[in-house]
């Protein structure tokens, strides 16, 4: 069979790979794939190259390492002298170790190796028996769906034939299925804050002479607005942060005596005088917001801090998906009690 027409699988599987997907090779999941494509015989066996058909059967001990077993077979021809185009079956059998590079991801490829065998049933007489082998290879799956991906595999089988160390070639494509293990779980987003209330002023002791009260220190309510309630790198809210806006804003009508500060703050990364700007942006967009919704303007004042005063101090400042930015960009107002 010529080499061209055994590549058609793998072509066809080249091809497959141009859909979208989103899944994730998962620990403790057992795999089933099965497979077709060609095998080469490049040892002293008279075989002729030809289809390769069979299933592979794994289980996944982490994200990165599995095992999976093979069992696979070839109906070839023998090429010997007097034996030319009879019928040939070869079984393929073993056991690889698998390492998956990037499991999280939709192309997922990976290393293999392992031990197998060999067993020729020729009517030649000169191939009918069985030989061990080691072997190795690499390979891709492509997730098509969350338990299901496309996958591509090169074995190198080495072997001994007539006491020489020989070699033949296998390549396949086919699909795999996953069964059970541990999926990844996407943590919800925390409940916005509830507005906090303004406490009510403890009652004042009866006493024959009571000496003056004093005043009432100033009450000091802190309510954040995180970098999530923002459109990334803007001053635009997001939906979530307008929620939380129009919560404190019906709190705020219903205590007219209050004050606000709005303070607008950013992560290190940037520009001294970028995040300048967009802590003042961000800070004047949460004023007119609160104005619009019917607070009287000169109950508001905004300051923008920038990188300055941050709550987290950030080691690696160019990292914008670590901790301590995503503390440090935020929009805080300050309600003061008159």
């Amino acid at each position: 069979m010529r080499k061209k027409t055994m590549l058609l699988p793998l072509a066809l599987f080249l091809l497959a790979i141009a859909t979208p997907a989103l899944a994730q090779n998962r620990a403790g999941a057992v795999t089933l794939s099965p497979f077709v494509g060609g095998y080469m015989f490049a040892c002293f066996q008279h075989l002729d190259n030809n289809w390769y058909y069979g299933l592979r059967a794994g289980y996944n001990f982490t994200e990165h390492w599995g095992a999976e077993g093979l069992f696979g077979y070839v109906p070839t021809e023998s090429n010997a002298r007097g034996f030319d185009g009879r019928e040939v079956s070869v079984f393929r059998y073993g056991g690889d170790i698998l390492y998956n590079f990037m499991p999280k991801k939709k192309f997922v490829p990976f290393l293999a190796a392992g031990f197998g065998g060999i067993q020729i049933n020729d009517p030649s007489g000169l191939n009918d028996h069985e030989r061990g082998m080691i072997d190795y290879g690499a390979g891709l799956k492509y997730f098509i769906v969350e338990n299901v991906a496309l996958r591509a595999d090169v074995r190198h089988d080495l072997l001994c034939e007539f006491d020489k160390p020989c070699s033949n070639l296998e390549y396949t494509g086919g699909v795999t299925i996953l069964l059970g293990g541990k999926k990844q779980v996407v943590a919800a987003a925390p409940p916005a804050p509830p507005p906090a209330a303004v406490p009510a002023p403890a009652p004042r002791p009866v006493e024959a002479a009571p000496a003056p009260a004093p005043k009432p220190k100033p009450k000091v309510i802190l309510i954040e607005l995180l970098d999530t309630h923002f459109e990334f790198d803007k001053s635009a809210l997001t939906p979530l942060g307008k929620e939380i806006l129009v919560k404190n804003i019906r709190t705020l009508k219903a205590n007219p005596n209050l004050n606000i500060l709005i303070a607008g703050y950013t992560s290190a990364s940037g520009s001294y005088e970028y995040n300048q700007k967009l802590s003042e942006r961000r800070a004047t967009t949460v004023r007119q917001a609160l104005i619009e919704g019917g607070i009287a303007p000169e109950r508001l004042t905004k300051i923008g801090y920038g990188e300055n005063r941050p709550a987290t101090y950030e080691q690696y400042p160019a990292d914008l998906e670590s901790r301590a930015a995503k503390s440090n960009m935020r929009v805080l107002f300050t309600i003061v009690v008159k």
